[in-house]
């Protein structure tokens, strides 16, 4: 048994993970941070696997956020063509989407989960309470996941997400099981992400570019403040096309508002450059999922270039720069 941990997890959800098992186990660090998602950590990786001789009846467990269950879940499907392994989400994020669904991958010239396999886990195992290691600004991040299962979902899960106006954790929390149970209804449609899971991306196709630009650039921006911007740019997308009523987007971006104090979206090339390498795209055009209401969408709709900037100059009229 191998656990992969980050140095937060190492101190706060180890010690529970491991209680009353003994000491029949290896523990690999992993360096927490989105920036080390990358070849390098996998090869290192591999290496302690090899070196300790583990085989192909081993099981690993990813005891951490989405960078220790992305990079995690790669390593064990690619070392001796795959070995076992289960997911222990430590972070809101990783509990509601990153942990479910069987995708990996690792970070590769600059683009965001740009090699990785699909493999589901074992098992996913999770604790709410271990969220409460998180600090404020990681535990937003995650809420823009939930924000994003809302618009999808609409109705009720819509207004009782709404209902959440501060950073109230017990909400939170008890929506927690909801928000995974709309994740697993899209993947157990569509494991290998060809149609309906396409959904999910929504607010992720110019959400991951940013993201992958503000990392390159060495700028910290979490995934959910990523995510964030995207659903309120893609939702511009919408209306500019006339598919979305502009109360809506108002609805939408006053809500995202209430969490995200969101920047300026300046390197617009570069952006659009990383969208160009986005994996859902077909043919060198890029498709984005878009909100004909809350509730409703529509998948892989073909957006040109000069639309997605239109949509950025729009969006930039409503945030301030940091």
């Amino acid at each position: 048994m191998i656990f992969f941990v980050d140095e937060n997890t190492a101190n706060y959800c180890l010690p529970v993970a491991i209680s009353g098992l003994g000491d029949n186990f290896l523990v690999v660090d992993i360096k927490a941070g989105e920036e080390y998602k990358n070849l390098e950590t996998t090869q290192n990786l591999w290496d302690i696997l090899l070196s300790n001789e583990i085989d192909r009846n081993a099981i690993l467990i990813n005891l951490g956020g989405g960078t220790v269950s992305d990079i995690g879940g790669f390593v064990a499907s690619t070392y001796k063509r795959g070995i076992r392994f289960i997911n222990v989400p430590t972070t809101l994020m990783s509990q509601i989407d990153a942990s479910i669904g069987g995708k990996t991958g690792i970070n590769y010239g600059g683009i965001k989960n740009i090699i990785g396999t699909i493999k589901e886990p074992e098992a996913i195992f999770v604790f709410p309470n271990f969220i409460l290691t998180q600090d404020l600004r990681e535990l937003t991040s995650g809420f823009s996941e939930m924000i994003k299962h809302a618009l999808l979902k609409g109705g009720s899960l819509w207004k009782r997400t709404k209902e959440i106006t501060d950073f109230n954790i017990n909400k939170i929390k008890s929506l927690i099981g909801e928000n995974i149970a709309v994740k697993f209804d899209f993947v157990s449609k569509d494991l290998y992400d060809k149609n309906i899971r396409h959904a999910l991306n929504f607010g992720h196709t110019v959400g991951h570019a940013i993201e992958s630009c503000r990392l390159t650039k060495g700028q910290k921006l979490l995934h959910g403040e990523a995510v964030a911007i995207g659903m309120v740019i893609e939702s511009v997308i919408a209306v500019r096309r006339g598919i979305l009523k502009r109360k809506v987007l108002q609805e939408i971006r006053d809500y995202i508002a209430l969490f995200f104090d969101l920047p300026k979206i300046d390197n617009l090339d570069d952006i659009i450059g990383n969208m160009k390498n986005d994996k859902k795209n077909r043919n060198g055009k890029i498709r984005f999922t878009l909100l004909e209401d809350i509730g409703h969408y529509v998948l892989d709709v073909e957006v040109k270039v000069h639309e997605i900037y239109d949509a950025i100059a729009e969006y930039n009229l409503s945030y301030k720069s940091l």
